[in-house]
């Protein structure tokens, strides 16, 4: 049976996820300044602010990726000449001036998400889609030989991973962590602490390598051992998590066996099948994970310095001034710091931007961090 390569199969998977809904039927809302009371004028920008709305919520945070940012606020937009090719139709169902200043329209839009499909390639987009989380990959080689365990530093796993990853797309963000002699020792889990300040997802490689002795050449008594060649198991195992609150992506474990002119060569030749043989799963399981997060609502912790007076202000206007706003739970507020978790269409980053460009009325907004996740501001 003939095998697809990862990158095929992500891609194959990827497809048919978004050719299963061409179209998406989308009501949306925006806003137009009235300059010198030009209503004729308005109600264009807030018509278009409506279209570009409609395709931002259709098409998940494709559109942020194509949108310079600046401390995330808006300084330059390209998305209305994208959105003539994805809007297929469209109804004006509401018009009109909320104030002397500021007009109203709201449409129903269809969507052509197949135009989307047939312009960008499925993976690239999922990834845009996510946020374009930042990836780092850490690896540890542990050698067994004769029953006794070492670590060594060669350095294969975060390597070999980075490359599967790259070679899958050139629009992942990602790195590995080097380890020094000084970390060889120290645990897994404050390595993951360690790269969580530079990351979103978190990809750690395990791999244990064992000397095989002993094997027979076939239809010889020599061993291959006798002959300079080295045989080695490398054991796998591969964990995926979000960096900010550790929630598993993937869990994935593995064996390979090569053999090669020297021992380092030979885990090399096992560890690079090995990943190889399991970044198809991997893949899969980011991919479904990303899936979910765009194409559904997710969960973000928003945390808030302010005082009382600015979180009530906060409450009442925040899902009016921040689209793709679905719930907001209140959690706790203590010595001026406010604890929410927003039920959300978009990401983190994407709320972030909206946030700073549009702000809150008689309240100065100051993104303090932010995640794919999780939101930090500061209330004054």
């Amino acid at each position: 049976m003939p095998r697809i390569s990862p990158l095929i199969f992500l891609l194959l998977f990827c497809s048919q996820s978004l050719s299963a809904d061409v179209t998406k039927s989308v009501r949306a809302t925006g806003l137009g300044f009235i300059v010198e009371g030009d209503k004729a004028a308005a109600f264009e920008r807030a018509r278009d602010a409506a279209l570009r709305e409609a395709v931002e919520e259709a098409m998940g945070t494709l559109i942020s990726s194509h949108t310079q940012v600046h401390n995330f606020a808006l300084i330059e937009d390209n998305i209305f000449s994208r959105t003539e090719g994805y809007v297929r139709s469209f109804e004006v169902v509401e018009q009109g001036a909320i104030d002397e200043q500021t007009y109203r329209v709201v449409v129903d839009a269809q969507v052509s998400l197949g135009q989307l499909h047939h312009q960008l390639d499925a993976l690239n987009l999922l990834i845009e889609a996510a946020g374009n989380p930042r990836i780092v990959c850490i690896g540890r080689e542990r050698l067994l030989v004769n029953g006794q365990e070492r670590d060594v530093n060669w350095g294969i796993v975060a390597n070999e991973l980075t490359r599967v990853l790259q070679q899958a797309s050139d629009r992942f963000t990602i790195s590995s962590l080097k380890l020094n002699d000084s970390m060889r020792n120290v645990a897994i889990e404050e390595l993951v602490e360690h790269a969580a300040g530079q990351a979103d997802i978190i990809i750690v490689g395990d791999v244990v390598v064992e000397e095989i002795q002993g094997i027979r050449i076939p239809f010889s008594s020599a061993s291959l051992e006798s002959r300079g060649i080295k045989s080695a198991n490398a054991n796998l195992q591969i964990r995926a998590m979000w960096a900010d609150n550790r929630r598993a992506l993937a869990a994935l474990k593995g064996v390979r066996k090569a053999a090669a002119s020297s021992l380092e060569a030979a885990a090399l030749k096992g560890v690079g099948q090995g990943i190889q043989a399991l970044s198809g799963e991997l893949l899969e399981k980011l991919a479904k994970d990303w899936q979910q997060k765009v194409y559904s609502g997710r969960l973000i912790r928003l945390e808030i310095e302010a005082q009382r007076e600015k979180v009530n202000l906060f409450e009442r206007d925040f899902a009016v001034r921040v689209g793709g706003i679905e719930r907001v739970y209140p959690r706790s507020f203590a010595d001026g710091l406010a604890i929410y978790e927003i039920q959300a269409k978009n990401s983190a980053y994407q709320v972030a931007r909206e946030l700073s460009a549009k702000g809150l009325v008689g309240a100065d907004v100051e993104i303090l961090q932010v995640s794919l996740n999780t939101l930090k501001v500061k209330i004054r």
